[in-house]
């Protein structure tokens, strides 16, 4: 059996690697050891929040939007339903 290390990219590791380089080559760099989970909520609305950022540094929208969705691609999708009716 194989079994991989997992890793939950949340909505803040999603906004770092549409900001900036090392969170994205750090996915990149762990993606043959390591799946990478990300509910998809936080794919929902990080464009958004991103792009406010960015326009507030002054930076270019559409990089950090195309820079988020090759990270969405790094990282396997949760689907809301996985985790929305869960009970302890």
């Amino acid at each position: 059996m194989d079994l991989r290390r997992g890793l939950v990219v949340d909505a803040n590791l999603l906004t770092s690697a549409g900001l900036g380089r090392r969170v994205r080559e750090q996915l990149a760099r762990y993606d043959n050891s390591a799946t990478s989970y990300s509910p998809d909520r936080y794919f929902d609305g990080a464009p958004h929040y991103l792009s406010q950022v960015l326009k507030e540094r002054g930076l270019g929208v559409e990089a950090g939007i195309a820079i988020s969705r090759t990270v969405s691609r790094l990282a396997v999708l949760v689907d809301r339903q996985s985790y929305s009716q869960t009970t302890f």
